[in-house]
């Protein structure tokens, strides 16, 4: 009889203990989702950096930034559309990011614009009266000349006083005089009548525009239009 009690009693101690051993397990770990650390830039041809604004979604179309680069952020590990602006231009990158650390670049082609050669009329009207005198003197200026003619059909800034202004219709000619020596010379520079608006005799101005002709003889040296005037000094 108590050998029967015991055995019993051992029974019910193991099923307990079980029971309680089994009440006891932790319960597995919640996988926490992956993430990245994201760098965004943007720069151009020249890898100089550039300000563009940045959208970047998930594959569902939700979006999860707006915002301009440079850019640092934390993603959570997946496939993300990244949405590069600049001016006009626009680059569009889908990218799986299962990285620790991951740089998103976009490189856009950023049309150069033109270099407008910048001059006063007192060095471009020195510059011809030097090729001038040397043709006269026989020395070789082919070099200036050529560089002087080169600029023919070019748009440049030409930075002067008003001499004069004159109107013909719906146009004006005004221009810059320079005495160099016993020498004077003229820039005449053409455009629409508007212009008598902005521009004042005695004070000086840059304008900008095509060189339509140059001359190394004569006072009248240099012909150019004036698409606009840049400033007034």
């Amino acid at each position: 009889m108590l050998r029967k009690v015991i055995s019993v009693g051992l029974i019910c101690l193991f099923l307990i203990g079980g029971v309680v051993s089994c009440a006891e397990k932790p319960a597995p770990p919640t996988q926490l989702p992956q993430k990245s650390a994201i760098t965004v830039r943007a720069v151009d041809q020249n890898n100089t950096p550039r300000t563009a604004a940045i959208e970047i979604k998930k594959t569902s179309g939700a979006v999860v930034i707006i915002a301009t680069t440079p850019l640092d952020l934390t993603l959570e590990w997946g496939t993300y559309t990244f949405i590069f602006k600049y001016q006009d231009l626009i680059i569009e990158k889908t990218i799986e990011i299962k990285q620790p650390t991951q740089e998103i670049v976009a490189q856009f082609e950023i049309p150069q614009q033109p270099v407008v050669l910048e001059i006063t009329s007192d060095e471009l009207l020195l510059k011809i009266h030097t090729v001038i005198i040397g043709r006269r003197e026989g020395k070789n200026v082919a070099e200036l000349e050529n560089w002087l003619l080169s600029l023919v059909n070019q748009t440049i800034r030409v930075r002067g006083e008003i001499a004069a202004i004159y109107e013909y219709g719906e146009t004006i000619t005004t221009g810059f005089y320079k005495l160099i020596g016993y020498n004077p010379y003229e820039i005449i520079c053409h455009g629409d009548i508007s212009l008598k608006e902005i521009l004042k005799v005695g004070q000086e101005f840059t304008i900008e525009g095509k060189v339509d002709k140059i001359e190394f003889g004569g006072n009248r040296v240099v012909w150019m239009k004036i698409d606009k005037v840049v400033k007034a000094h």
